[in-house]
């Protein structure tokens, strides 16, 4: 759930009065489960429970957040998983997903219900930009989820490739870890998902633009030409002939692109309209994203946060950038490397209603094997930022790209930037206490 979100806010204020539940037994079985406690924090809605009124629905949480135009607003205690989404929008739809009429909601339910309804109306017109193809790759662990739950009953020996049912069929634990370990590198198959062997051979993320950036560079090149063309032709709906259409493309398309697994495993560029939610735009959070650590295919994980939570006009921030690196990797220092690595770079994005109050404080660095200026382990980033005094109330976005090299003893990736959000809220100076 997101607090700070409209629909909890305005016109009508929601009192979100919280209780804690039990976790349904069915959430263990999804990606994420075996992290979640005995009890969540839950708000009720309706006055009524099942089978006295209808469930409701709700709608499949794995690639609903693709597209710029579509959230994740809340979820809720249903018979599917943990993350599956009771409250959302893509494009001008909104889905509630609570069955009941207004008469059978509680109070602060039908002000939310009428907040909703305000909230859609400025969204007329502007129909999804995606449409729903496919299922998002997360539901690969949910399939080796029931491989654990069922067995080996015929329904579940459908849900994966022939491969891979000959080489875990037997062993559901190692079915799971194995999904887990190449959920980056997943597409679709005839049954189920496959690993996409050639995005692996190059260690990166099929949904992250570093891909198709080092694809055109190996074309550039003249290196693994022909297993970048097919990564360029698979996951694009670009084609080009030679290595110069491919950089002018991406040159043209870089800043609007963002991956959809729900709308067809591929980059799409979002017009103009979507542009600014998709700048300041963070990943749903999910169980199964939850504090992701580094490895050595993915030497690097980062995440944004300001403190504090809320802020009235003129009141100061402190965003705050970790990282985690995985052991015996480093990055570069942020005030330079003293060398040929690639230096660590920190670059805000705000809005309009946020400044820059002084510049970054950098951790520690220090000398690596060769001399040169490096971070290891776990390592923040700090800059204080100022509300501005004309600042307005209600949720806001900071977003900050941090660029690196990860390194060990032996080897590079190539150079990166990571895109991290942070959210609060501006309060009105009086909400002060």
């Amino acid at each position: 759930m997101v607090p700070s979100h409209e629909v909890f806010q305005k016109p009508l204020k929601v009192d979100l009065k919280f209780e804690d539940h039990a976790v349904p037994a069915n959430y263990r079985h999804y990606p994420g489960g075996d992290r979640l406690g005995e009890t969540m924090k839950v708000w009720k809605v309706q006055t009524k429970k099942f089978p006295e009124i209808d469930p409701g629905m709700v709608s499949d949480p794995y690639g609903f957040g693709d597209s710029p135009d579509a959230e994740v607003i809340s979820a809720g205690l249903n018979s599917k998983g943990p993350d599956s989404v009771a409250l959302g929008r893509h494009g001008n739809y909104f889905l509630w997903g609570f069955s009941a009429s207004p008469t059978d909601m509680t109070p602060e339910g039908r002000k939310c219900f009428v907040n909703a309804v305000c909230y859609i109306k400025k969204f007329d017109g502007q129909k999804p930009f995606v449409r729903k193809t496919g299922s998002g790759r997360e539901w690969a662990l949910v399939y080796a989820g029931y491989a654990k739950q069922y067995g080996d009953k015929d329904f579940v020996k459908t849900l994966f490739p022939e491969d891979v049912r000959r080489r875990f069929g037997k062993d559901p634990e190692k079915l799971v870890a194995y999904y887990k370990e190449n959920l980056e590198y997943l597409l679709p198959s005839q049954n189920g998902f496959a690993v996409d062997e050639d995005v692996k051979g190059l260690g990166l993320s099929n949904r992250k633009v570093e891909l198709l950036e080092t694809c055109v560079s190996l074309l550039e090149r003249g290196e693994q030409a022909e297993t970048a063309r097919r990564i360029l032709k698979r996951y694009t709906t670009a084609n080009f002939v030679d290595a110069k259409g491919w950089r002018s493309w991406l040159n043209d398309n870089r800043d609007r692109l963002f991956f959809t697994d729900a709308g067809g495993f591929k980059f799409l560029a979002a017009p103009e309209p979507l542009l600014e939610p998709l700048r300041h735009r963070s990943p749903s959070p999910s169980a199964a994203q939850a504090d992701p650590e580094p490895d050595a295919r993915h030497p690097v994980v980062a995440t944004a946060e300001l403190t504090p939570a809320t802020g009235h006009p003129g009141q100061s921030w402190i965003i705050t950038i970790r990282v985690k690196l995985a052991p015996d990797w480093h990055i570069y220092a942020a005030e330079g490397a003293n060398g040929s690595g690639i230096h660590t770079t920190l670059e805000l994005r705000l809005p309009e209603t946020i400044e820059a109050d002084g510049e970054w404080s950098y951790p520690k660095s220090i000398s690596g094997s060769d001399g040169q200026m490096i971070y290891e382990g776990a390592l923040e980033f700090r800059r204080k930022l100022r509300v501005k005094p004309h600042a307005a109330a209600g949720p806001i976005s900071v977003a900050c790209e941090i660029g690196y090299q990860a390194c060990n003893a032996v080897s590079c990736h190539p150079p990166t930037k990571l895109d991290l959000v942070a959210h609060a809220e501006v309060v009105a100076a009086t909400s002060r206490r």
